[in-house]
This record gives structure tokens, sequence and C-alpha cells, in this order.
């Protein structure tokens, strides 16, 4: 049984999600339990899941890493909309875990 989704219309997992669709799934829940989120950014959320599978795909596969530079730079653009809480920078807020994981993301080798 799949675990419900934290904003209606968002796509539930249709199988077991990568680590960075996992991080991008806890990141919105937590933005939607902190109210900094609601229905209207439904549509951003999914964008972002959608990404963050497509990330997970490529980073598994033999992309080239082009692909992966690529989707990470799309994946930052959509994080970069969405709200942030006051004081984002406390090592204990979700959001600036997420960020910081996505940056050590950033600096992996990804090689054919």
């Amino acid at each position: 049984m799949s675990e419900p989704t934290p904003l209606p219309g968002l796509e539930v997992a249709a199988r077991p999600p990568g680590p960075v669709e996992v991080a991008a799934r806890r990141t919105i829940t937590a933005l939607n339990a902190s109210g900094l989120i609601s229905e209207r950014d439904a549509l951003l959320c999914q964008s972002l899941l959608s990404i963050s599978r497509a990330y997970d795909i490529a980073a598994a596969s033999t992309a080239k890493a082009y692909a992966v530079a690529n989707l990470h730079a799309q994946l930052l653009a959509t994080l970069a909309v969405l709200p942030t809480a006051q004081g984002g920078d406390d090592d204990a807020d979700p959001w600036t875990a997420f960020e910081r994981n996505l940056a050590r993301g950033a600096s992996i080798q990804h090689t054919p």
C-alpha cells in the first residue's frame, strides 16, 4: 500500500522511489506540515517529484553526466521557487538539509 500524498493531486510513487525522490517527498511533507505550501503549490510540487524521479533514474543508469547535471539544474531551479521558512539556514530545518544534500550531490562525479 502506498503512503498518502501531502497535497491533493500529487502522484503516488508507482515504484520504490530513489533517494532524491524520497528527499523531495519528505521536503514537500515538511513544507506542508509547516504551512508553507498549500494546494495551489501542487503543480510545482509535482514538478519537483517528476524531476527528482528522472534524476534518480539517470543517476542509476549509464546516462551521460550532462544529463544528470541538467536534471540537477532543473531540480535546483524548481526548489528555488518553493517557499522557505524564516531563518532557513537552521541546520534542523528540513529544507536546509535537503538543499545541503543536493549540493553534496552536485559534487559527485557521474561516469558513464
